[in-house]
């Protein structure tokens, strides 16, 4: 997530690695999300079908994937001075198996002055 000068927060969703950064294989969305939002925004990168079980891989978790996606944009409307958020790698476990962050980086806006 980056906060947009125009559009505010900003949801970037895409598989880490050569996929998203060769490939510029990426969605996009405005926050705040809809269920719709997050299910179209991980069923519309290229790299889908990795996902949903592609050459005989066992399924992610699209459903927590989701959730995920919607706690982040929830997260970011209610604490407007999150600048910036990035969850990579996300891990997807099999389905069922929910999500796991390995790594987070948040930046915040300095706070506003408080007047005297």
């Amino acid at each position: 997530m980056v906060s947009d000068l125009v559009f505010g927060p900003v949801l970037t969703f895409g598989l880490a690695g050569d996929y998203m950064d060769l490939l510029d294989d990426v969605a996009v969305r405005v926050t705040p999300l809809s269920d719709r939002d997050a299910r179209e925004m991980i069923r519309s990168v290229r790299a889908f079908p990795l996902l949903d079980g592609w050459g005989g891989a066992p399924r992610a978790d699209l459903a927590a994937l989701e959730d995920t996606l919607l706690r982040v944009s929830a997260l970011v409307e209610h604490l407007p001075r999150v600048n910036r958020l990035e969850l990579r790698p996300l891990r997807v476990r099999p389905d069922g198996g929910g999500v796991v962050a390995l790594a987070a980086t948040i930046t915040l806006d300095e706070p506003e002055p408080t007047p005297s």
